[in-house]
């Protein structure tokens, strides 16, 4: 229970004109003196009656408006709330349906040196209702970016203030977030090393060089742990100069997707080892057959200098189908359950010089097909191996080199 703001006022004695403005006010007006009873009420606040009250004059105010109580003389009030519906009471209207008042109260003492207390009573339902049907679509759309993991900011450059979903301060492990300035609470958690390189991204928004910032960077959360986040921003509001004064974001947790990334870069610097130090000439293709990984090997056995062959498909090295027969066999294990083979091929170097290559083919299968990929392990084979030299090819198991 808290008292509403009270004024004393000392008026003349009611006149003819005075009480005719009051009886014809839109506003609610009551009259009470310092006991609680109803002295006089004007006739909006007669359409505010309970059901069944046809006067209420001599009736306790607390009877009528059960949010209204007298306290040493004074009037108080039970709001609804704070904020928004701060002074707002609720009054039954029959059939279960509610209307809302907007409540002032204050004091005057008559000639007599007799002290009333007046109510004054604005109807609001219409902005209630906007309101409650604000909030509630605000929590709506709370439990939806709750559910896709999606935090919502924004910020008042004005004031350097900043107000954010639920769904953003729990990305941070925050599950109180009344009274949280989100601004303040970025700049307290985000990483050192990230804050420069994420607010000049910023900036260049704000001062309208580019449409939006998109930046990612790391913010410690509730445990102490760092998390990487990325957000996107855009400028919503910009004065009469042009400055920006109003910042609209978004942000999701990418760790995982970040741990992948470095899960995937930390492989392939393995693989790359494994490629380099392999005795023999290595590479992994996609299945078009252009070089993703190679390594030195490789271009001493087809002839190529250093850095060309990443320009080439296999199948194609000397711009002509020299290799097709090795396109003809990765066809044939795309289509059937084998997995490695073992073919010999002759080539031509761009020199003229002809070798007999042997070639393993492994095809590592994806779910995505755009994933799958081929890796091939050849060796020159010496003249007392060479195979199938009429035909250019020899298809065999699945054996190695030795």
């Amino acid at each position: 229970m808290k008292f509403a703001p009270v004024k004393s006022v000392h008026y003349p004695e009611t006149n003819l004109m005075f009480r005719s403005i009051i009886q014809n006010s839109p506003f609610g007006v009551w009259v009470v003196d310092k006991r609680g009873s109803v002295v006089f009420r004007n006739k909006s606040a007669e359409e505010l009656l309970p059901l069944g009250v046809e006067d209420g004059i001599g009736s306790n105010i607390s009877e009528l408006l059960p949010a209204l109580s007298i306290q040493e003389g004074k009037l108080c009030i039970e709001s609804l709330g704070d904020s928004e519906l701060e002074n707002i009471i609720a009054i039954p209207k029959g059939r279960g349906e509610l209307r809302f008042c907007e409540v002032t109260l204050s004091q005057y003492t008559d000639v007599a040196g007799q002290t009333f207390n007046i109510v004054n009573m604005n109807e609001v339902t219409s902005r209630v209702r906007a309101w409650q049907a604000l909030r509630d679509q605000e929590e709506r759309w709370n439990l939806a970016l709750e559910g896709s993991q999606i935090g919502v900011f924004e910020s008042d450059l004005r004031t350097g203030t900043g107000v954010a979903s639920d769904a953003w301060f729990q990305l941070l492990g925050i599950c109180e977030s009344d009274g949280r300035n989100s601004d303040d609470e970025w700049r307290a958690r985000i990483h050192p090393d990230d804050r420069t390189t994420v607010e000049a991204l910023d900036a260049e928004c704000i001062e309208g060089r580019i449409e939006k910032s998109e930046a990612k960077f790391r913010m410690r959360v509730g445990d102490g742990s760092w998390r990487w986040m990325r957000s996107i921003l855009r400028v919503t509001e910009r004065d009469d100069q042009g400055r920006a004064v109003r910042l609209l974001g978004t942000m999701i947790d990418i760790t995982p997707l970040e741990n992948a990334l470095e899960l995937a870069k930390a492989r392939k610097v393995g693989l790359e080892m494994l490629l380099a130090n392999a005795p023999v000439a290595m590479a992994v293709l996609a299945m078009d057959g252009t070089f993703l990984l190679l390594n030195d090997s490789c271009y001493s056995l087809f002839g190529y200098p250093r850095g060309q062959l990443e320009q080439k498909k296999f199948w194609k090295l000397s711009n002509t189908e020299t290799l097709k027969n090795v396109r003809d066999e990765v066809e044939r294990l795309l289509t059937s359950d084998i997995s490695a083979s073992r073919i010999e091929q002759r080539y031509t170097k761009p020199d003229g010089e002809v070798v007999d290559i042997a070639i393993r083919l492994s095809v590592v299968r994806r779910p995505e097909p755009t994933e799958t990929r081929l890796i091939i392990q050849m060796v020159d084979c010496p003249s007392s191996n060479k195979m199938g030299h009429q035909s250019g090819l020899s298809i065999g198991g699945s054996g190695s080199f030795v």
